[in-house]
């Protein structure tokens, strides 16, 4: 089983009757080593980075995390960074039922810990940083 066997990323996934179910806190550097390069997606504000995914039933998930407070000329020179981090950020949920987030949640976090690395030494690190909180809102 491949880490995007059950949802996969797809930035062109129709996105209406979508709206925020809850936030979920975990390190943007997992996200991009797992699921590569996020997105530019214009949200209401301006997101770092988004990541679109469509499940196996056809439900389509948005996460994704805003930059509250940021100049937008300052966006771009913050991404790099933020996406490179390894500590625990705030991400958005989207789905169209609350069923839907809390199924994709699940399954992103079997899909963090079948990532972490095996050594004790390297998973101790990993645990440290792992913070998979789901709240709805």
């Amino acid at each position: 089983m491949t880490l995007n066997a059950e949802y996969r990323v797809n930035p062109s996934a129709p996105l209406e009757g979508i709206s925020i179910r809850g936030t979920l806190s975990i390190a943007p550097s997992i996200l991009v080593s797992l699921f590569g390069t996020p997105v530019r997606w214009k949200g209401g504000k301006e997101p770092f980075g988004a990541y679109v995914f469509v499940g196996p039933d056809g439900a389509v998930i948005t996460f994704y995390t805003m930059a509250h407070d940021t100049l937008p000329e300052q966006i771009v020179e913050m991404q790099a960074a933020f996406w490179l981090s390894d500590k625990s950020q705030d991400f958005h949920v989207g789905a169209t039922s609350d069923d839907d987030a809390d199924l994709f949640v699940r399954w992103l976090a079997a899909q963090f810990d079948a990532f972490l690395p095996k050594s004790t030494a390297s998973r101790a690190k990993w645990m440290s940083t792992r913070t998979i909180m789901f709240s709805c809102l």
